[in-house]
């Protein structure tokens, strides 16, 4: 990292240490809520469709799902790469992601392989799209049907796109001659348990954090009588579900493309979710922005589109549950945890003591 960004990294934390100090009870009563949030929704949601996830690919039954969706042969993938597909598609955020790296160190698919599947298998489970998205926010669960249709054809399109032309690769790399090892099934499931167990603790921190950043960030813009469209445009590139509430406040055609938008973009939050189980594995996600990021644009118009032809009068409700004032001192804090998401890749050298 050069020097002036590390600079800019140091003041910015200390500036975001001093802020947090000064407004410590709004911060820990946001950190709470989230808290609530990841308790009575995201564990309940996600830790037992993580665990089958795993004993899927552990078992080596990923294989033989995999022979029954075609879809992994449309950007030649191994035939085991089908189960990550369907697991993103159906059970949602992360889930589709961990399965791709659980196919990689499982020995499934190749590395390669396993970069091109995180940037297309990471979408949102029908469930969320229609029952919340659709239902709730537009009061249409049409429009929620045809969101998450928007979405998959994104990401295929998107996808063939970004895999093809902007980073092609060569099909003779992705041979899928790899073949899963074999475990005792008692080993496999404390595994899958253990592992969903430390996923979903790291998940929460991601989902706490910006939960968070987006209350400040909302106190903010409340005192600053900021457009709600600014709001929800902020909403939608920090955390999907803000993101789609917030869309669904603003309406028309715009609140449609912010809403698809933050539906096929995801967030930084679960992008950061997605890095948790990548890195480590040293796998890269330049493939994944690049997918996600025109996914998010090809869905939001599709989004756009469809309320252009088919109108959606979505109710207006409370997105943010707490009553606070504004303060220009929360919009710095803001700010800084911007600069922060900028500015964190640092290089660690060895030094000789």
């Amino acid at each position: 990292m050069k020097k002036w960004k590390l600079h800019i990294l140091a003041w910015g934390l200390l500036l975001a240490g001093v802020l947090l100090t000064v407004f410590s009870g709004q911060a820990s009563a946001y950190a709470l809520d989230g808290l609530i949030l990841c308790a009575g929704k995201v564990i309940p949601s996600l830790f037992p469709y993580m665990v089958v996830s795993s004993l899927l690919v552990y078992s080596g039954l990923a294989a033989k799902l995999g022979r029954l969706i075609p879809a992994a042969r449309l950007f030649s993938l191994p035939r085991e790469a089908g189960s990550s597909l369907l697991l993103g598609a159906v059970c949602g955020f992360p889930v589709g992601a961990k399965t791709a790296v659980d196919l990689y160190k499982n020995g499934c698919v190749s590395k390669t392989e396993a970069e091109v599947l995180i940037s297309i298998s990471n979408n949102t489970g029908p469930s969320f799209v229609v029952g919340i998205v659709g239902s709730l926010f537009w009061g249409s669960p049409a429009f929620g049907w045809a969101l998450y249709c928007f979405q998959i054809f994104a990401a295929a399109a998107a996808g063939l796109l970004v895999n093809r032309f902007l980073f092609p690769f060569k099909s003779s790399a992705l041979s899928g001659k790899t073949s899963c090892t074999s475990k005792p099934f008692s080993l496999l499931f404390s595994s899958a348990v253990s592992e969903a167990a430390l996923s979903c603790l790291s998940i929460c921190g991601f989902v706490v954090f910006f939960y968070v950043v987006i209350q400040f960030a909302t106190e903010a813009f409340t005192a600053a009588a900021a457009p709600p469209l600014l709001s929800a445009l902020l909403g939608a590139v920090l955390e999907f579900t803000t993101g789609t509430a917030l869309g669904a406040d603003v309406g028309g055609w715009p609140g449609a493309f912010l809403c698809g938008f933050a539906v096929g973009w995801a967030g930084l939050s679960v992008f950061f979710q997605a890095c948790s189980f990548a890195l480590p594995a040293g796998l890269s996600l330049k493939r994944t922005v690049a997918v996600k990021a025109l996914q998010g644009v090809i869905t939001g118009a599709l989004c756009a589109l469809y309320v252009s032809f088919f109108p959606v009068s979505p109710g207006k409700l409370a997105v943010n549950a707490f009553s606070v004032k504004g303060s220009s001192a929360a919009l710095l804090f803001f700010s800084v945890l911007i600069l922060l998401a900028l500015f964190t890749r640092v290089r660690h050298k060895n030094r000789k003591i």
